[in-house]
């Protein structure tokens, strides 16, 4: 039996299974997926089994593998499929994605047990007295029995991983016979079990005051049984299953009798739902994944980032219970091991999760579905540089299952594709509780300033605020911008405070007084003296979001103020803590970066405010636009959803930028056609596919030539009709001490570029300049 192994190594010279000889204790017992130990040159690596066939290739002389490190696959073949496919598709190791499917828990340093569940003459032969016994200490030759108890349960394997996280176990107890006992204590435990049935030992200890060892001695006797059972954390267990199922509407019952006709059929459709702000379209996807699993199927949905997760998972764990699985990384490595424990054993029928939630190893996949899947957040943004949707139709492809992308402000990208019936359109045009959209004007700054108000409040958003805390109502306010003033420069000489690895001011965060790079992450204490002219006239320019909450404070005492961003949510549960006193009305005004823009739902929030609309609008990018107005359109979506005469109040230097009047008319199909003009002008996507290469190095010029001798090559080996552009220097050049240039390759029909792409990266893969590819770059210059 040989073994097809890929093994841990990112080298452009292992990037390829290797044959190993599987040893006769291991034949029954490898499968495709499982974690192996394999002698590679002098040392043993890590490797994953990708292929199993009978072969005689002993002329070859192989080496056997050393050992296992699995009982039961890590790895499903299909998941082991789409791990070759994104390789290619990514231009990255076969190894890096094979990597990106497996929990952390699981990369750690653990010690794995076999815990016994159940007596059985046929493994109680190795436990001998013992619950566990190290999966170190079970001879090679027993691995085949071990496999076989896990199949029936007798076994489990468990990782209990150091330093980080244990496995949660509770002793139940059980009556084996009846006896006749001489303690009264002994007695009541019988009578106790006779009534209850199994039991935790912790429960029956603290209802009858018996001792540890008077429950021994039961034991002993044989009277009653003990077995450990393991308690799987759950982050949500304070959700009850008591879900208000809602009547659709003609809108939402449309869509669902579309959508579920395609998942009986098998038809292996992808639908864009394309639903304004409150239109209803989680009480869509509610049902379509209730009428999924009610035929055996399982479903994933994907929500864009963790601040939307508390709200998505209370619905779905109070609808659907159990069956639930979440993964996200705002779960500690305990809880995120333990759901995907879960999953892997098909415990569960839905997983709920952030973008790597994807690769869930799911073995019956009926519907997939990616809320706001507009967001950039789809996007990997290490090596492999995926993209959740494009994994997402890889895997429906396979199961035969249908997809819905959902979003009030779809990327032009996916409406393109729905007009040209590559997706299938379905609407929700009004909102689901019959509220009338908010109002929403818009402010010029610049007239602000003429007037007087240097604050970034304007007199009509300061107004509307006074109106609604009159009224005791909520309001949420947007500035996408962290921290307290957004540089701090020497007003005698005009030097400005920069990172020592980025080329990029730091960014003053008043709170402790630091400075911080929101590139690298390197930050130092304040400084009051000017290190190049001495001077102390240092000054903080810019608002940030602490800048803004200490202004309300000084503006409307009595207001309860509650900010939402990257500093003040820095611990597990620390957004849907927020959340939560938001939502119990214990502040009147919550202020946040994007991350309050989307997915929320507040009952009583009638004002939103945009502090300013220019921030994402002034990126060099040629999706700022687009962006802006996703935005804008999201954020105002949070008001009014439950009561009518709300209000928008959007400021802007920028008044009349076509993507700030659309936002504020709610027209996206009017911006839609504006921004499609624009990108086939300059021939971008979605006219255009486009292709990333970024150089690297700590010397900007080798950094450069290095892009130069790509570019020539690219030019030689892809066709005339291909654009290629660059190199060119981005505008922060030099991010954690390495300089970077940009090429972009445009292209409609390119059938050589794959071939292409892996020449490059291959030839760069040891090389001093490191090379990037990214097929689905999200930020361009």
């Amino acid at each position: 039996m040989i073994a097809s192994v890929i093994v841990d190594v990112k080298s452009k010279n292992v990037n390829r299974p290797f044959s190993y000889i599987v040893p006769p204790h291991l034949t029954q017992v490898i499968e495709k997926g499982m974690r192996v130990k394999v002698p590679f040159g002098s040392r043993e690596v890590l490797g994953f089994v990708v292929d199993v066939t009978m072969d005689d290739e002993s002329q070859y002389q192989l080496k056997p593998i050393s050992d296992i490190l699995d009982i039961m696959p890590s790895l499903t073949e299909e998941l082991l499929d789409l791990a070759k496919e994104m390789s290619i598709d990514s231009c990255s190791f076969l190894i890096n994605c094979i990597s990106c499917m497996i929990p952390q828990a699981i990369k750690a340093k653990y010690e794995k047990k076999i815990v016994k569940l159940r007596d059985n003459d046929s493994i109680n032969h190795l436990f001998k007295s013992k619950d566990y016994i190290a999966f170190s200490k079970i001879k090679k030759e027993d691995y085949g029995i071990i496999k076989k108890a896990i199949k029936e349960k007798i076994v489990d394997l468990r990782y209990d991983i150091k330093d980080k996280v244990n496995i949660k176990y509770e002793t139940y107890l059980s009556l084996n016979n009846v006896s006749k006992v001489s303690g009264k204590k002994q007695q009541l435990i019988i009578d106790y079990l006779k009534s209850s049935g199994p039991i935790s030992k912790r429960t029956l200890i603290n209802d009858l005051q018996v001792t540890n060892s008077t429950i021994k001695t039961l034991i002993d006797k044989g009277i009653i049984n003990e077995e450990k059972k393991e308690i799987f954390r759950n982050p949500y267990d304070n959700i009850s299953e008591n879900a208000i199922k809602h009547q659709l509407n003609s809108d939402q019952q449309k869509a669902y009798d579309i959508i579920i006709d395609s998942i009986i059929k098998q038809n292996n459709d992808i639908f864009l739902l394309h639903g304004i702000t409150g239109s209803g379209k989680t009480e869509v996807y509610l049902n379509v994944i209730e009428y999924t699993i009610s035929l055996g199927k399982e479903a994933i949905l994907l929500v864009p980032e963790i601040s939307l997760t508390p709200q998505i998972v209370s619905q779905f764990k109070s609808r659907f219970g159990s069956l639930v699985a979440v993964l996200h990384s705002g779960l500690s490595l305990g809880e995120k091991y333990d759901e995907w424990r879960k999953i892997r054993n098909q415990e569960v029928k839905i997983v709920v999760g952030a973008r790597s939630a994807i690769f869930a190893p799911l073995t019956n996949i009926g519907i997939i579905i990616i809320d706001e899947e507009h967001e950039t957040t789809y996007k990997q943004d290490e090596m492999p540089k995926y993209h959740a949707i494009e994994i997402a139709k890889k895997r429906a492809k396979y199961y035969q299952a249908t997809i819905v992308l959902g979003s009030a402000t779809p990327s032009l990208e996916s409406y393109a594709r729905a007009i040209k019936n590559v997706y299938k359109l379905l609407e929700l045009p009004h909102r689901a509780t019959n509220t009338q959209l908010p109002h929403t004007t818009i402010v010029n700054m610049a007239e602000e300033f003429k007037k007087g108000n240097l604050s970034i409040i304007s007199e009509v958003l300061h107004q509307a605020i006074n109106e609604r805390l009159a009224r005791k109502e909520q309001i949420i306010l947007l500035l996408n911008r962290r921290g307290y003033d957004n540089f701090l420069m020497c007003r005698n000489c005009g030097y400005t405070v920069t990172c020592v690895n980025c080329d990029i001011s730091l960014t003053y965060h008043k709170d402790h007084n630091r400075l911080k790079c929101h590139y690298c992450g390197y930050e130092q204490k304040a400084i009051t003296e000017c290190p190049k002219c001495k001077s102390h006239y240092l000054k903080g320019f810019g608002y940030g979001t602490q800048k803004v909450e200490e202004e309300l404070i000084k503006t409307f005492p009595l207001a309860r103020i509650i900010r939402m961003d990257n500093d003040t949510t820095t611990n597990k549960g620390d957004h849907e803590k927020i959340l939560n006193i938001f939502k119990s009305k214990q502040a009147d005004i919550l202020l946040g970066t994007q991350m309050i823009a989307k997915g929320l739902d507040f009952a009583d929030v009638t004002l939103v405010g945009v502090l300013s609309a220019d921030t994402v609008l002034k990126l060099p990018d040629f999706r700022a636009s687009e962006k802006t107005f996703q935005l804008l359109t999201q954020v105002s979506g949070r008001a009014g959803r439950h009561k009518d005469q709300s209000e928008v109040i959007i400021q802007t230097y920028n008044p009349n930028h076509y993507s700030i009047k659309f936002a504020s008319q709610n027209d996206y199909r009017a911006f839609f056609k504006q921004e499609m003009k624009i990108r086939q002008l300059a021939k971008y996507s979605p006219y255009y596919y486009l292709t990333q290469i970024v150089t690297t190095c700590e010397d900007f010029q080798e950094t450069f030539k290095e892009a130069n001798k790509i570019v020539n090559y690219l030019k030689e080996q892809l066709s005339s009709e291909c654009i290629i552009l660059g190199p060119v220097v981005p505008q922060i050049k030099r991010i954690n001490k390495l300089y970077s240039t940009q090429i972009i390759i445009k292209y409609k029909i390119e059938p050589n570029l794959d071939k292409v792409l892996e020449s490059i990266m291959l030839t760069y893969q040891d090389h001093q300049v490191n090379v990037i590819i990214d097929r689905y770059p999200y930020f361009v210059i």
